[in-house]
């Protein structure tokens, strides 16, 4: 499959979900009227119990499976005109609803609301709650603040900012200038520094940065939460992270830095070298390690790399976490607060499962995971 129907796929799922503008719609829908296997395809789907059969359905098949054989087909040598493009518009709608299964469920299409919550017509709670989606707040050296949203924010060289024509006057080439984005509990975002470098950031986080870096450094400041980081590598310009309790210097390298802890930092490496200091001692890893840093001391182990890895690519892993630790991240990512009537082990779990599922997906999972049961009511997950 192409980009370009990979984007059309985009497009549809956005399109049932009502999430296009004005103008992406209107251009959709002449789309349409020039295609008419693309406007049959929008009619069947403008009938919600149509799509929410085809949602359930595919919520009880093998996905992998079904999407392979799909593309097997479709790509077949010697294929006639009219089923190549029979499979091309099967593909699409197998492609689209995945799309839409991955971000919402059919009874929400009509009921999602912008603080998340939702009706539960699944699992038996009070109402259910939307995971997390890109957004954060960019503030600018001036002190103006912008709401993001979308896949991500790139920064380009010289401060060429592609945000906004209003932020011109923010676009000044100097390294005291610091730009700062802060993403909420219930968000993430990514974006792509001015040297070309990816960060991504999870639930609870914040990153200052500057306008432009040095030639000699290029120095960042995770100041609250978790972020991956990508890092171009650049000769005689090493990548310095700082947190409250240590700094992280890198040359070509992707590692993951954690503070939710309060007494602690840890920096997993999964390419490249890093050297992390405090103020007392400094420690270098290479890729599958781990830096813990404590008040008073650093501590190397063998790291998980799923742990780093996972969050970022979309799903919750529980390997050795106890329920606490385990709500803790739930509690984040869904944005909301949980309260305990009842005693909990220090019993740790083994476990994992897509972000993109609604909270009452995860609390079913903890339920067999732990035993526990849940209650939701507006965003109060209670373990009872």
């Amino acid at each position: 499959m192409d980009k370009e129907q990979f984007e059309l796929a985009k497009l549809i799922s956005q399109y049932l979900r009502g999430a296009l503008n004005a103008e992406e719609e209107t251009d959709l829908l002449k789309r349409a009227e020039q295609d008419e296997q693309l406007r049959q395809l929008l009619e069947r789907y403008a009938d919600t119990s149509i799509l929410a059969d085809d949602l359930i359905l595919f919520e009880n098949i093998d996905k992998e499976e079904d999407w392979n054989l799909v593309l097997q087909k479709y790509r077949q040598p010697g294929t006639k005109r009219k089923q190549h493009n029979w499979f091309k518009w099967k593909w699409l709608s197998i492609a689209a609803v995945f799309l839409l299964l991955c971000g919402i469920t059919w009874w929400e299409l009509p009921n999602e609301r912008e603080n998340g919550i939702i009706v539960d017509h699944q699992y038996g709670y009070q109402n259910d709650v939307l995971p997390a989606v890109n957004k954060a707040i960019l503030t600018l050296p001036s002190g103006k603040k912008i709401v993001l949203e979308g896949d991500s924010l790139e920064f380009k060289e010289d401060s060429a900012l592609s945000v906004s024509k209003s932020i011109d006057q923010d676009r000044q080439k100097s390294t005291d200038l610091l730009n700062q984005i802060s993403v909420p509990k219930g968000g993430n975002y990514q974006l792509k520094l001015p040297d070309g470098s990816n960060v991504w950031l999870n639930a609870a986080s914040i990153l200052e940065f500057p306008a432009d870096f040095t030639e000699k450094e290029r120095v960042v400041k995770l100041l609250a939460g978790e972020a991956y980081f990508e890092v171009v590598p650049k000769t005689n310009s090493p990548f310095i992270v700082y947190t409250n309790q240590i700094h992280v210097e890198a040359l070509g390298t992707a590692f993951n830095i954690n503070t939710y802890t309060n007494d602690q930092t840890k920096t997993i490496l999964t390419e490249g070298k890093v050297k992390v200091s405090n103020q007392q001692d400094q420690r270098i890893i290479t890729p599958g390690y781990a830096v813990s840093s404590y008040a008073d001391r650093l501590s190397v182990h063998k790291a998980d790399i799923e742990e780093a890895l996972s969050w970022k690519e979309g799903y919750f892993y529980f390997d050795g976490k106890n329920l606490y630790q385990i709500l803790e991240e739930v509690a984040r990512w869904y944005n909301v607060d949980v309260k305990y009537n009842t005693e909990i082990s220090k019993e740790r779990y083994r476990g994992g499962i897509k972000r993109s599922v609604t909270l009452g997906g995860v609390c079913q999972m903890l339920t067999d995971l732990s035993g526990h049961q849940f209650s939701i009511d507006e965003k109060i997950l209670t373990v009872i």
